[in-house]
């Protein structure tokens, strides 16, 4: 996590998608999609929960320590905000969304696997990914239709 966390703070970000750009996407073409992301951004699994013990590091009273159940495995996203370093824990599913968009598949395949998932029918992904493009996570959307049409926004 840290080493991830390291790569965020030096990655060389670029500039992030403008949210305008979105409405220019016709829905039926939002299948065909690829997410490019901030260098900076990256994913993070652990059988146990680091994120929580990582930020019990800087507790300045060690003897209000906070007891971390050792059990709770964690999915995290790592990303760069400016100069802050963010972590940020993420569900299973968006989990498994961003590691498919990071894999470079089509938004309509990571949302296929979803759909298998219990309830995958009804995940906001287009809330998480707004929020990502809010966020300034992601640099662009790359679109190749079946009729081998391509664009870049």
């Amino acid at each position: 996590l840290e080493w991830l966390m390291a790569e965020a703070f030096h990655a060389f970000d670029k500039p992030p998608f403008v949210p305008a750009e979105l409405a220019r996407i016709p829905l039926e073409d939002w299948e065909h999609a690829k997410v490019i992301f901030q260098p900076s951004v990256s994913i993070f699994h652990s059988p146990w929960p680091v994120l929580d013990i990582w930020k019990e590091r800087k507790n300045p009273d060690r003897n209000q320590t906070r007891v971390v159940d050792q059990k709770t495995p964690q999915h995290i996203l790592i990303g760069r905000q400016e100069t802050r370093v963010r972590c940020e824990l993420l569900s299973p599913a968006q989990y498994k969304l961003l590691e498919g968009l990071l894999r470079g598949r089509t938004l309509g395949e990571v949302c296929e696997d979803l759909s298998e998932l219990e309830g995958g029918e009804d995940l906001p992904v287009a809330a998480w990914f707004s929020r990502w493009v809010a966020d300034g996570l992601v640099v662009s959307c790359k679109i190749k239709r079946p009729d081998n049409i391509s664009c870049s926004l």
